[in-house]
């Protein structure tokens, strides 16, 4: 006992370690067990109700077949005495000459050779025998295992009474075993044979089937049925009987069966109950058999039962394991549980290097939960990085800009004033230029921080506008960013940047072939601007100091080198890690640039990029 309650303790005691998830697992596991009982309950129900109706109906199958059986027996017996009246309808008779003198040697013959050939012709391997009487001879002429016999003693009485009735009816001979089967059990139909002529009575014809018919049925057509099978006339006489207990008897229970022939109903036969199915044969001719299937009440519910009792320990089984598959389960999710509580009370003191340590692959809530939390406590600190870095940065370009403020009201009255006095003195390309560059500083003077790649692609347009007046032939250049990659924002002067880099370091005054080009595309979430000239390029020394500015702008003084670090720093403020600066040689001269960046419309970047204009 102090055994068993030292494991109940133990028990507890990790269950409180699981803290809610052991409370969860408690509450699982009953209702499981609530749900295993219930189930058991509603399928033991259901099962014995659906197996026993099962049963019953494929007993109540076979006993229809057996019906079906005899019915077409009768008609292969009618089919046959049909057939004994053709010849005499075409002038003969299977039994000769009625003309004729019985006692002649000639007719006897003649006769004889009549009824074997109509024997022959009629027999089939389904029956067991097929005799004719003939009253003439009163002698039965008896076709079985390929010979033909022929009877005179007792064993004809029942042709013989049916010879004598003058009311044709098909009489039914019940089961019994005779000299002339050996050991097969055979059950009868028997009907008269008349003459043509007179319509009296000539003949009779019998044709036989062995029991061993019905049973070969029941075993190839209905192989897995139950039960006991019975076929009895109206006064209990046996037909057919699968236990083979009542044969040559009147049935005990006849009148018992008869009174609920047509319905399911059970039966009470000595100490032993049954249920049982019941059919009537209505054919043609005949219409005093009865069909009955029994199935005993142990039989039923013992087969049920077995089943049962499998699939109860088969559920019992599976909620045993799942019982153990859940345990696993809660105490690996209470683990991360505890993770996840005790990394959110480091964070919940200042310290956002705190990571929830996790082992194999992203499965289950709780999994996805710690991963989004480590996310989380990740953005977050760069969050804080970046606009801690933000303020610092645009507190140091306010000094610069304050430093070097010059008036724009008054330069864009002057670049007006100049560009009229170039009209004036029809100086077109003079004014042109002014008037470009009159444009270009508007927007360099609007405090934005970002823009649309529409309006910075045109500035940019403007520019090598400004330049191309300048140096003529000597400088083309191409611009391919179509409208869906336009509506996106950009930070302002990103590419401006690059392109004056170009004029100032890789134009070449001396060549007559100088080009640039900027296109743009919209790759599932991101946006790609490729930058290419066809410079001569730059040394491989100059590219990597070139890719050190992009890698660590932080390091780039900012007072010499405004280009390229510039661009990389404040693109990663605004768009984070979802910003790359490539830079390359192409292989046949010159320099490929490229800013890839996550597609988003202005409102989208967040308070990073609010205008500095709206944070003085």
């Amino acid at each position: 006992m102090k055994k068993i309650f030292a494991w109940i303790e133990k028990v507890k005691k990790t269950f409180q370690l699981f803290g809610i998830m052991g409370e969860v697992y408690i509450f699982n596991m009953l209702l499981l067990f609530l749900a295993f009982l219930v189930m058991a309950l509603i399928v033991s129900y259901n099962f014995s109700r659906q197996g026993r109706t099962y049963q019953m109906n494929y007993n109540y199958a076979a006993l229809k077949g057996i019906e079906n059986l005899m019915h077409e027996q009768e008609n292969q017996f009618m089919e046959v005495l049909k057939s004994s009246y053709y010849e005499s309808l075409n002038g003969g008779n299977i039994f000769g000459n009625p003309e004729m003198d019985s006692s002649q040697e000639e007719e006897q013959k003649q006769r004889k050779s009549r009824i074997s050939d109509f024997l022959h012709n009629s027999f089939n391997t389904g029956y067991g025998s097929l005799s004719v009487y003939s009253a003439k001879d009163d002698c039965a002429y008896t076709y079985m295992n390929r010979r033909i016999y022929t009877y005179t003693d007792d064993t004809v009485n029942e042709m013989r009474n049916v010879y004598k009735d003058k009311h044709a009816h098909l009489v039914m001979t019940s089961s019994t075993i005779s000299g002339r089967h050996g050991k097969d059990r055979t059950y009868g139909m028997i009907y008269s044979i008349r003459s043509v002529d007179t319509y009296e009575n000539i003949g009779a014809l019998q044709l036989e089937y062995k029991t061993g018919l019905i049973d070969y049925l029941l075993e190839k057509s209905y192989p897995s049925v139950m039960g006991d099978f019975l076929i009895i006339g109206a006064n209990g006489e046996v037909f057919y009987d699968s236990t083979g207990q009542w044969y040559e008897k009147i049935y005990p229970y006849a009148a018992q069966l008869l009174e609920s022939k047509g319905e399911t109903r059970t039966i009470k036969f000595g100490e032993g109950k049954y249920y049982f199915n019941s059919l009537q044969a209505e054919t043609e001719l005949y219409h005093g058999l009865h069909y009955f299937g029994f199935l005993a009440y142990d039989e039923v519910y013992q087969n049920i039962r077995i089943t049962l009792n499998y699939m109860i320990g088969v559920m019992g089984i599976m909620i045993i394991i799942s019982g153990i598959a859940m345990f696993i389960n809660v105490q690996a999710k209470s683990r991360i549980l505890r993770k996840i509580y005790a990394a959110m009370k480091n964070v919940r003191q200042g310290n956002l290097d705190v990571q929830v340590e996790l082992s194999g692959g992203r499965q289950g809530e709780l999994t996805e939960i710690a991963y989004s939390f480590n996310k989380m406590t990740v953005d977050l600190k760069g969050y804080i990085k970046r606009e801690y870095q933000l303020k610092l940065e645009q507190q140091q370009y306010l000094l610069m800009a304050l430093q070097a403020q010059i008036n724009p009201h008054f330069l864009a009255n002057s670049f007006e004033a100049i560009r009229m006095k170039a009209m004036l003195d029809g100086e077109k390309e003079i004014e042109q230029m002014v008037m470009i560059l009159s444009k270009i500083f508007r927007n360099a003077a609007k405090g934005d921080t970002v823009l649309t790649i529409g309006t910075e692609v045109d500035n940019c347009e403007s520019y090598l506008w400004l330049h191309k007046i300048r140096f003529q032939n000597q400088l083309s250049y191409h611009l391919e960013v179509p409208e869906e990659v336009r509506q996106y924002v950009i930070v302002r002067h990103a590419l401006q940047v690059i392109v004056e880099n170009y004029m100032v370091y890789s134009f070449d005054g001396s060549r007559e072939d100088n080009e640039i080009s900027i296109r743009g595309e919209k790759a599932g979430d991101w946006i790609i601007l490729t930058i290419q000239d066809n410079s001569e390029g730059v040394s491989e020394e100059k590219l990597e100091e070139m890719r050190g500015y992009i890698r660590d702008p932080q390091s780039t003084d900012q007072r010499k080198h405004i280009g390229l670090g510039n661009v990389s720093r404040r693109m990663r403020i605004v768009f984070g890690d979802d910003f790359q600066f490539t830079i390359d040689s192409a292989q046949d001269g010159g320099l490929i640039e490229k800013l890839k960046f996550r597609a988003c419309i202005e409102e989208e970047v967040g308070h990073a990029v609010q205008s500095d204009t709206g944070r003085r």
